[in-house]
């Protein structure tokens, strides 16, 4: 990221930065992840381990990068464009995203595109894995129906269909290939040299990881979001203020 930012128009203002991450729960619970913390103790979602000293290490390096060093964009930076906008506009040369914005980025960037894995932390690797999930109503009055059509939305008919018609990734790691043949397919020159199976190295591997969740999710959410406008967005707070955001967080557990 230091050798990727920049000013580019020699106006005197940065124009480009090397990198930029959502602040949201799960983008930044994976960063955790690799320094080998976590929001929510995965043996107790009553219990909070957002202070301690993994995840801080772990905000504080994300900090420092957008604050201190400016080679990351904050939300600010990029008049609060996401991610994907801010990159396909030029603003980032690189971006944490997940296969599900392959589609928007291909379709709307004037560049040529790189594909990579998520990097390693200090003590692991890890990266988001999401995927829709289907469940039978327990009271529905057509369980046998509605078990029929589970077993089509599972089925690899239906996971192909959805990664030719919106190029979306299929959960099923047999499909991958498949899955890489239709955006290469769709987008040739764009594509050309592309690593897109990288975004299945995660789930081919068995490092992706899930959003932890407390037993009041609403309540973490809120709290945390919080103070990551203060630390992160408005650069106002040191991430030490999330000690005392995780004792809030323990606190709104109970009775839960």
């Amino acid at each position: 990221m230091q050798l990727l930012h920049g000013d580019r128009n020699g106006d005197g203002k940065r124009d480009l930065w090397g990198s930029m991450v959502d602040i949201s729960w799960e983008r930044l619970q994976v960063h955790v992840n690799g320094w080998g913390g976590h929001f929510a103790d995965p043996f107790d979602p009553h219990h909070s381990l957002m202070g301690e000293k993994p995840s801080l290490d772990a905000l504080e390096w994300l900090r420092a990068r957008i604050w201190d060093e400016h080679v990351m964009a904050g939300p600010l930076d990029v008049q609060d464009q996401g991610t994907r906008q801010a990159f396909v506009a030029g603003k980032l040369a690189m971006v944490e995203d997940g296969s599900w914005a392959l589609k928007d980025v291909l379709a709307d960037a004037t560049f040529r595109v790189g594909v990579a894995a998520f990097p390693a932390g200090p003590q692991r690797r890890a990266t988001l894995a999401t995927t829709d999930a289907f469940g039978i109503y327990a009271r529905t009055r057509y369980p046998q129906a509605a078990w029929e059509l589970m077993q089509f939305l599972i089925s690899k008919e239906y996971g192909r269909a959805m990664a030719k018609a919106h190029l979306l990734q299929p959960a099923r790691a047999s499909l991958v290939e498949d899955w890489v043949s239709y955006i290469r397919a769709e987008y040739p020159e764009k594509t050309a040299g592309m690593d897109i199976a990288a975004f299945a190295d995660g789930q081919r591997k068995g490092y992706s990881v899930i959003a932890e969740t407390f037993a009041d999710q609403a309540a973490a959410t809120r709290l945390s979001n919080a103070a990551w406008q203060e630390i992160f967005t408005l650069g106002k707070a040191p991430v030490s203020h999330l000690v005392e955001v995780s004792r809030q967080i323990e606190a709104a557990q109970k009775g839960k």
